[in-house]
């Protein structure tokens, strides 16, 4: 997949992981949290494999090779997306 432009597709972590068939919800992970999995050309604030935490609301849904993914503009607001290390 090529991206144009200073977008982001980024891969939506899971807020709650199966463990013997019960739900139970990730410490600590907020659902506006995921791994970003492409980057455009021009983007040079984050790097593929990247934890972001971005605004919920933001960004197109899209299903990328079956999961669900954002793509989210960070050329546009500098705060839309935040590294979490």
């Amino acid at each position: 997949m090529i991206i144009i432009g200073k977008k982001i597709l980024v891969e939506k972590l899971p807020t709650e992981e199966k463990v013997g068939g019960v739900y139970i919800p990730v410490k600590n992970r907020k659902s506006n949290e995921g791994i970003v999995v492409a980057v455009g050309q021009s983007v040079t604030e984050v790097k593929i494999g990247d934890h972001v935490r971005y605004f919920k609301g933001h960004g197109q849904p899209v299903n990328y090779q079956g999961k669900d993914c954002l793509f989210l503009n960070i050329g546009v607001l500098k705060n839309d997306v935040e590294v979490i290390i």
